[in-house]
């Protein structure tokens, strides 16, 4: 990453939540471009009180004000809410990172809690044009400063040189990577490479069994498929051994029901695989940067004959190298280090 100087930030105390987490890199690459930038980053686990000495405090996914548990879940947000509302008062700024609208897996719902936290929100962090459109929309959020960035690559994250493109000569493998829950839609991924019948495909399900029936679920649809292989854990797959399923693939196909940034496409073109992915969110944007070659987009519903036309695409592509330039964490570190400077 480029360093970014500053000496009056080195006295600016960000505390992130997460600071860093387990299988998503993404997040150790972001609080990395803060630290090059020369501010000063702590955890924060959302207790009442803050790290002595916070000027800001920076959120990824606050799902806890979306959608409660219980009643007791709720009263205890409120509680940590108020205790915000103080240190706001005193001067904490408060930003988010605009992640998704909604999180994953639950229904859109206008919870007060929601409308409590956005109006705590002294800015707003996006990671395409499309996400602040959507969290207008959805939240109306009356902030002071909003910045729309890019969501990084992960070229410089891996810990394995990224292998070249498989031969065809065995057949086409199609795959996916990353945590099993119901709005990934892999049950559709299955019943489409069922349908299409082409003979020398094969399909890969790797990931974390996040919801534990909807694995079930998948494992019960691909029982009895030769074509199908998968490898469903309790625990995360380690960075190698990531970065070796998607390897082992020609192609990624994230079959999503809904998604506002996919770091997931990123991660599958960061190692030169191409992408199968709905048009949503963020995607078209990434889209019009990489090309169709790389990142193929469909409109509603994943159907045998999209599945088809992507496997033929793949049957004529010359691999090579994904142009990421755009996502390149030195001029997006910058831009966070620049809109923080604006915030304090």
């Amino acid at each position: 990453m480029t360093m970014i100087t500053g000496d009056k930030r080195s006295g600016v105390r960000i505390a992130l939540a997460p600071l860093e987490v387990r299988a998503n890199t993404f997040v150790r690459a972001f609080t990395e471009c803060l630290r090059a930038g020369g501010f000063d980053t702590v955890a924060y686990g959302y207790e009442p009180e803050f790290p002595p000495g916070t000027d800001v405090v920076i959120f990824h996914w606050p799902n806890r004000f979306f959608a409660p548990a219980s009643d007791a879940a709720a009263e205890a947000a409120e509680q940590l809410l108020a205790a915000w509302r103080s240190a706001r008062a005193a001067g904490t700024r408060f930003l988010w990172v605009a992640h998704n609208v909604h999180p994953h897996d639950s229904a859109p719902q206008r919870h007060a809690l929601t409308r409590d936290f956005i109006a705590c929100l002294d800015g707003i962090i996006h990671l395409s044009h499309d996400s602040r459109d959507a969290i207008d929309a959805a939240h109306r959020p009356a902030v002071a400063w909003e910045l729309v960035t890019r969501h990084g690559h992960y070229r410089d994250l891996f810990v394995t040189p990224v292998r070249p493109w498989p031969s065809r000569d065995s057949g086409i493998r199609l795959g996916y990577v990353g945590r099993v829950r119901p709005y990934k839609n892999l049950e559709s991924l299955l019943a489409c490479s069922a349908e299409i019948a082409v003979p020398d495909l094969r399909m890969m399900i790797a990931g974390f069994r996040h919801d534990e029936a909807y694995a079930a679920k998948v494992e019960a649809l691909a029982a009895g498929r030769a074509d199908v292989r998968l490898d469903l854990r309790s625990s995360f797959l380690s960075e190698p051994e990531l970065e070796a399923a998607i390897d082992d693939c020609h192609a990624l196909v994230l079959p999503y029901r809904c998604i506002l940034n996919s770091g997931s496409a990123l991660l599958a073109l960061s190692r030169d695989r191409p992408v199968l992915a709905p048009r949503l969110g963020g995607l078209q944007e990434i889209q019009n940067r990489v090309g169709d070659h790389w990142l193929r987009l469909y409109d509603g519903d994943l159907t045998p004959a999209t599945l088809g036309s992507f496997v033929a695409l793949l049957r004529s592509h010359d691999g090579g190298r994904c142009d990421l330039s755009a996502y390149e964490w030195g001029p997006i570190g910058a831009e966070l280090c620049s809109f923080i400077d604006e915030v304090v």
